[in-house]
């Protein structure tokens, strides 16, 4: 009995109307201005309030959508750094022939390549193919043969010497698509523990480091005009891949360079706020496991390259996230607060009346079904 009573009181609200389930929830809502609409001594009172609700609602959601197209819009903000790092590691260089086509070696590529398809050597211009040549060396995969078209390390090499240790065996072979063989010089090896900076000087300017004279073999470049002379050297980190083409620039044979290195990290965002990745897609992975396999005249055909440190602390630029959730949720708790004094209660105090709507809404229907399969069913339910 007890049971039936409770369970009658519960639900109390189903015999209610639906204009006095919201009557009560504007006089006991703890959401600014509702008590007044309900509560009003007059019409004229009652608009007024309405209006004054509608105005301040208004603002809220404009602030509110406000808030969420600014952190749905990822704006970062960057921190900036400075450490003095003394066991900073010399970084990896890596070095590239300017014209990457040796002129021996391209012409019997371009002859063969000639007979293969069929091209009569007589009446077209060897130099219209080279591009078509190296094209389809990548398209057959042939990378040996792309190797063997441009200069080899101990065609321009001449010494290298690491704070007067011998290094010339201490380089790698890359494949670069513009500049073909590039060989890099990287501390990660069986001398690594000599690689520092600290090993290198303990001045703040060393005349120490990294020193290499090569031969700029001019006589032996493909007589080609997008080519230019020289060498291309790019200064990276020692796991980083050789971005020649956008980090590397050009040196001028005939003079000796001095080449002043510091060191800046940059800490990016991952997506959303940036299209930055920390892993790496099996089609570049396969790249770049292939890429990293081991294996006037006169004076001016020599250049001397001196790569040294000019500092010894380290630049960090750390991108951070300008939105967090935090601050998105701190904003929309405060619009709502100054304007409709709203809390997460009163949000659920809504929910509230929502839900008793709908149990009175799906009470009435099964009633009303009720009633149609049994008329003598007498249906007291206050719509």
């Amino acid at each position: 009995m007890d049971t039936a009573t409770n369970q009658e009181k519960q639900y109390s609200f189903i015999e209610q109307s639906y204009r006095s389930i919201f009557v009560n929830y504007l006089t006991s809502s703890t959401t600014h201005g509702l008590r007044c609409i309900a509560e009003a001594y007059s019409t004229s009172n009652r608009i007024l309030w309405i209006c004054s609700f509608m105005f301040a609602l208004g603002w809220m959601l404009f602030f509110i959508i406000t808030s969420g197209m600014q952190y749905l819009s990822y704006p970062t903000q960057i921190d900036m750094e400075i450490r003095n790092e003394y066991n900073m590691i010399f970084p990896a260089v890596t070095i590239c022939s300017a014209h990457p086509l040796r002129n021996d070696k391209t012409n019997a590529s371009l002859l063969a390549y000639a007979k293969r398809i069929g091209i009569n050597v007589t009446k077209v211009d060897l130099e219209t193919l080279v591009e078509p040549l190296v094209v389809d060396i990548f398209n057959r995969n042939q990378r040996n043969e792309l190797i063997d078209l441009g200069f080899q390390l101990s065609d321009i090499l001449i010494n290298c010497s690491y704070n007067g240790i011998n290094c010339s065996s201490y380089f790698t072979h890359s494949l670069s698509p513009q500049f073909g063989n590039c060989y890099t010089f990287n501390w990660n090896g069986k001398m690594k523990n000599l690689f520092t900076i600290r090993n290198v000087s303990s001045l703040n300017i060393g005349f120490e480091g990294l020193s290499m004279q090569f031969y700029i073999p001019r006589e032996s470049y493909y007589p080609v005009s997008y080519f230019d002379e020289g060498l291309i050297v790019s200064i990276h980190e020692n796991n980083e891949f050789p971005l020649v083409v956008k980090n590397g620039f050009r040196l001028q044979p005939g003079l000796s360079h001095t080449i002043l290195f510091s060191k800046t990290e940059r800490n990016l965002l991952s997506k959303p706020y940036t299209n930055c990745t920390s892993s790496v897609e099996d089609d570049l992975r396969d790249i770049y496991e292939t890429a990293f396999g081991k294996d006037s005249m006169g004076k001016v055909t020599y250049s001397e390259i001196t790569i040294t440190y000019s500092n010894y602390y380290v630049i960090v630029y750390n991108q951070k996230a300008k939105i967090l959730i935090v601050d998105l949720f701190s904003s929309i708790g405060g619009q709502t607060g100054i304007w409709l004094g709203l809390s997460i209660l009163g949000v659920i105090e809504f929910g509230e009346v929502l839900f008793k709507m709908i149990v009175k809404c799906i009470v009435f229907v099964k009633r009303q079904a009720t009633t149609k399969s049994n008329p003598t069913t007498n249906n007291n339910l206050v719509y």
